[in-house]
Order: structure tokens, then sequence, then C-alpha cells
């Protein structure tokens, strides 16, 4: 009976350790916590090898301890675009804590312990240094040209002296046009329609209104150079954006940015460019007049009702901007068009006819930005 209690507390006991030796086995995984490692003459103590941490010494004089990895972070604060931070994870608890300090308030890596092999080791952390490409400022495109194809819709003409003087169902074109603007343009449009074996040439104003999407000028970063990892230390090479480019080329500035010390090893720059909406929608509005390319039957005279003659159009839609280049436009067209044509009824002489039409119009438009 002894025995057999012997061996149930025996088992008990065993299960009891194995139970202390899970828990003991829950081990903090570095892998989630770290981004950069750290740099090589902390890696190669026997401090760190130990302990596979270290500290990072703040100016005010505290400290993060069980740091296991510190990199480089760009942020915009306050309306100021890329500003420096460092990210510093640390272990607490089996749990990996991210804080992100200015880089101005980090002093140094730091570890030490006590016996042989630990003593003191510091490297200082410095801010990278900033870059600015030397460049006109940019401004987004306000002149716009177009090559435009159109095709327009009518439907049947009818006339009760049978006359061939109005538009059949369709009348097609081509054109160009420039405008001037970013959000609001404004300028002139020049387009040949056929019409009823007739060309045409409409001549006027137009005028866009985008109400979603457009273009806008950004500052953009190249993130850090060589890695947001790199941290100064004895015999690292000394880097700059200018290394590779000719002197008689556009370069790029050293921006301090009230820094008094900079890693010179290290860097990261600035530049602006153009952001376009891949799709920008827009109201539209044209009006203008008539020239006719044709002979037969062109001008107001001679006719009996001369001062019957004006030619003009207007008209008014919505279109939309893709990508960078294409215009697609749908709307409609009131135009009023004129033709002379011999009146039997009157001794042989000239009328001038009057043709209104109302006409769905789709163009597409290929467009140049400066």
């Amino acid at each position: 009976m002894k025995f057999i209690l012997f061996f149930v507390l025996l088992h008990v006991g065993l299960r009891a350790n194995d139970d202390i030796e899970i828990i003991n086995n829950k081990t903090f995984d570095e892998t989630k916590c770290k981004v950069c490692d750290a740099p090589d003459v902390i890696t190669n103590s026997e401090y760190y090898r130990k302990y596979k941490t270290f500290d990072i010494r703040l100016k005010d004089g505290s400290y993060i301890y069980n740091v296991i990895s510190a990199s480089r972070e760009l942020v915009d604060t306050n309306g100021i675009p890329f500003q420096e931070f460092l990210r510093i994870n640390y272990k607490k608890d089996n749990s990996c804590v991210s804080v992100l300090y200015d880089i101005t308030e980090v002093s140094e890596f730091s570890l030490g312990d006590i016996g042989s092999g630990g003593q003191p080791l510091t490297l200082p952390i410095k801010a990278a240094r900033f870059f600015q490409r030397k460049q006109e400022k940019l401004y987004a495109p306000n002149h716009h040209f177009y090559l435009q194809a159109l095709i327009g819709y009518t439907g049947p003409y009818e006339n009760e002296f049978e006359r061939n003087v109005g538009i059949n169902n369709f009348y097609y074109g081509g054109g160009l046009k420039y405008l001037y603007g970013n959000k609001t343009k404004l300028g002139i449009n020049a387009e040949i329609i056929l019409e009823n074996g007739r060309a045409r040439m409409p001549l006027g104003l137009e005028g866009r209104y985008i109400f979603w999407g457009g273009q806008e000028v950004v500052k953009s970063n190249n993130t850090f150079y060589p890695s947001q990892c790199q941290f100064q230390k004895v015999g690292d090479k000394v880097v700059s954006p200018n290394d590779n480019i000719p002197q008689v080329e556009n370069h790029y500035k050293h921006l301090t940015r009230n820094i008094q010390e900079h890693d010179e090893t290290v860097y990261y720059t600035e530049a602006e460019s153009i952001k376009t909406d891949p799709f920008r929608l827009f109201l539209y509005g044209e009006g203008g007049s008539f020239f006719d390319l044709f002979d037969e039957g062109q001008g107001a005279s001679p006719a009996i009702n001369e001062n019957d003659f004006g030619q003009y159009y207007f008209g008014a839609g919505f279109g939309a901007e893709i990508f960078n280049n294409l215009d697609l436009m749908i709307g409609v067209r009131y135009m009023r068009l004129n033709l002379r044509t011999p009146c039997e009824e009157c001794n042989d002489l000239y009328v001038l006819n009057t043709n209104e039409a109302i006409s769905l119009l789709i163009k597409l438009s290929y467009s140049i930005h400066k």
C-alpha cells in the first residue's frame, strides 16, 4: 500500500514539475519586437550576448531598459512634414512595448553589467541629415492643349420645302482646344464638323469646373539611406545624395532644422511632385459662332432675307478627366445654322434657310499639360 501511495505522489509531483517547466518555458518572441538589429559594437558585446537587450539613455538622463530594437522613423507633426523620430521597442513582462521619441530627445545607446565583460559601452544617437533638392517651385499645370474627336446626334431632319439644308441624324468632327487653369479652366475651342456633306468650323469659348478630384503639389521623401537602421560608429562612410550627381546639375541642399549635430552616415531627402487623382469629374459650358468651309450656299447674300443670317451654338454637359491625358465629355449642344438655296417660287432668287438643331454630343480628347 505504501508503495502504491509513493508511486501516486511521485507521479503527481512529476506532473507538477512539468507544469512549472511549461510555465517557465514561455519565452519572449524577439522576432515580433525587432525592426532593426543593433549596431555591431552593441551586438558584439558580452552584455548583449548574455541578455539580448540593451538600454537607451534620453537627453533628460532617464533610461529605457531591455530595448530589443531601435529604428528611425519619419512623422508629420504640427504641419511640418518628415520630422525624424526614434522608434524604440522594448521588452516588458514578456510583452513588446513600442514608444516614439523625437530624435532630439534621445542621447545614446547604453549598456553595462557587473563583472567581467560588463564594462559600460555607449554609442551616440544623432539625427540623420535632411536634404532638399534644389529645383524651381512646382505648380499644378495651368496650360492644357487638347486634340479631340466628336460625334453628335440630332435625329432625322424634315423640311416642308424639301430643301436639304439640315443635319440628318449624325455629324462628325475633330478639333483643337486650349484651356487655362487648374480647378476652373477657361479657353478657346476650334472644331471642324461634317454635316450632310458640308464642312463647318465652330469657333468659340469653353469653360469647365472640376467638382471632384484634382491635382496638387505634394512633398515626398525617399525614406532613409542606406537604411532606417543605420547609426554612426567609427569607420562608417559619410554619405550624401550629391555623391553621384555632377556639379552642373541640380543638387541637394542640407537643411539643419536647428539641429546641432548630425549622423553623417545616414540621410533622407525631400522633393515636390504633382499628385493627380486618376478620375476627375467636371461640368462644362461652351458657346461661339460658325464659319462655313463650303462654297455653294454659304454666307448671307445674295438672299431675299439677308437679315435672318446668324450662326452660333451653345451647350453644356459633364465630363471626366481620366488618368492624366484623356478627356470624355457628354453634353447637349444647340446649333443655329444657315444655308442659301435657290427659291423657285421667288423668281430664281436665293432664300436664306435657317436650321435650328439640338444634339447629343460626345467628345473624346487627348490632352497635354504644361
